[in-house]
Parts: structure tokens; sequence; C-alpha cells
């Protein structure tokens, strides 16, 4: 019972490690776009209806964001959801979807 323990608390950390890399990245690209854009982050806050600091938080990768910010983040920026996503590299483990003919 132990092993299958320790296999779910290293895949929960693997995943950690993935998920803070994708916020990391996701903040970089709002930063990105929010500045070419001339945007200020309380601006962008204001847009989002979001608390104060919340901005740097995202752009900082410490805080995640869920679907539908994302959404109103890519509205608030001009830009599709997808555009955060650009330039994220793809798993090197990627499960072969199987021929269904």
């Amino acid at each position: 019972m132990l092993a299958g323990n320790t296999r779910y608390i290293m895949s929960r950390q693997q995943t950690s490690r993935t998920s803070d890399h994708v916020n990391t990245h996701i903040g970089e690209r709002i930063r990105q776009r929010r500045l070419s854009i001339e945007m200020a982050g309380v601006a962008l806050e204001h847009a989002l209806d979001a608390a104060p600091g919340t901005v740097a938080r995202y752009e900082n990768g410490t805080k995640g964001i869920g679907a539908g910010q994302l959404f109103l983040l890519g509205r608030a920026l001009d830009v599709p959801v997808s555009y955060f996503f650009d330039g994220l590299p793809t798993s090197t483990h990627e499960t072969p979807v199987p021929n269904m003919e």
C-alpha cells in the first residue's frame, strides 16, 4: 500500500511542477501583451474587476488562472485565449492517439 501512495505523491509533485511552469509562461505572456498595448496593471485589474495585486501575481506565476479568468484576460487584452499558450513547449511524453478506423 505504501508503494501506491508513493506513486501518487510523485505524480502529484510532477503535476505541480508542470502547473508552476505553465503559470509562469502564461504570466509572462500576460505581461508581454499588457506592456505592448501600454496598459497599466491597475487598468487590467479594473477591467477584470480583480483585487489589487492580482495582475502582479498572475504575471509572476504565483497565482493560477482559471478558464473563465483566462477568457476575460483575453478579452481585456484583445487576444485569443490561445495567445497565452503560444510558445509553451509540448510534452515529450505524449501518448499516441489510437487509430479509430
